[in-house]
């Protein structure tokens, strides 16, 4: 696949953490979380995308005040020209770069020289299965979770992880084996779930747990002496 064009926010404090940047949100996805906020741009259905010349423009005559840029999506991973693109935001003035990805493509973790890394752990490597709808088969979707987690813990990248807990989908007794992987981590986000406009409709009617048990999620952690915070919090 290749990037022509793309959904943009133009400025942001909240997507690259201690930086001035602008998010660029690829469409597509390799997933089809059920609990998913961005239905239209990960079904490739998003009408409001911009050519990424114009984006580039955009980059360039910013470059003084950005002092970064976040590719996100979707899955920024599944296009082959995803360096290419790195290459044209270096060039274009803005050097510092942050991708978002949900890990599954291990082999194309570095491919666009990222600066930082921020991989989404949906849930325990075995209940993927759970996440992949009508998406194309992902094989050793497990052992892939788990060798991503690895490989970016033992570079030399600036990193995160990040998990949306969602009734079902991540259980306490899931967060203790998440911390079990994870465990050594720089920086773990966790974010509420919303019940809002989701992929999957019946999982619009979930209740989000409740203050109590995200409270229980964070001393699971706590006891593995995992960095972790609720992100916006």
């Amino acid at each position: 696949m290749q990037i022509t064009k793309a959904a943009f926010l133009k400025t942001t404090l909240l997507d690259y953490p201690e930086k001035l940047a602008c998010t660029i949100f690829l469409p597509g996805c390799n997933l089809r979380c059920p609990f998913c906020h961005n239905k239209s741009l990960v079904l490739g259905e998003e009408e409001n995308l911009f050519p990424i010349e114009e984006i580039i423009q955009y980059i360039h005559k910013r470059k003084n005040i950005l002092q970064g840029v976040c590719i996100s999506g979707g899955e920024p991973l599944i296009y082959d020209n995803l360096p290419d693109l790195a290459r044209e935001i270096r060039s274009a003035g803005v050097k510092s770069i942050k991708i978002d990805t949900n890990g599954i493509l291990t082999e194309k973790l570095f491919d666009a020289n990222p600066d930082y890394i921020a991989m989404d752990i949906k849930t325990v490597p075995e209940k993927y299965s759970k996440l992949l709808g009508d998406a194309p088969n992902n094989p050793d979707i497990a052992a892939r979770i788990t060798s991503s987690i690895e490989k970016i813990m033992t570079s030399s990248i600036t990193y995160e992880f990040r998990t949306t807990l969602v009734p079902g989908i991540i259980e306490h007794k899931d967060m203790e084996k998440i911390a079990y992987l994870i465990k050594g981590c720089a920086k773990y986000t966790l974010n509420k779930f919303s019940a809002n406009n989701t992929l999957d409709k019946n999982y619009s009617k979930i209740t989000p747990y409740s203050e109590e048990e995200y409270e229980t999620f964070l001393e699971i952690l706590r006891q593995f002496k995992i960095p972790a915070f609720f992100r916006g919090v």
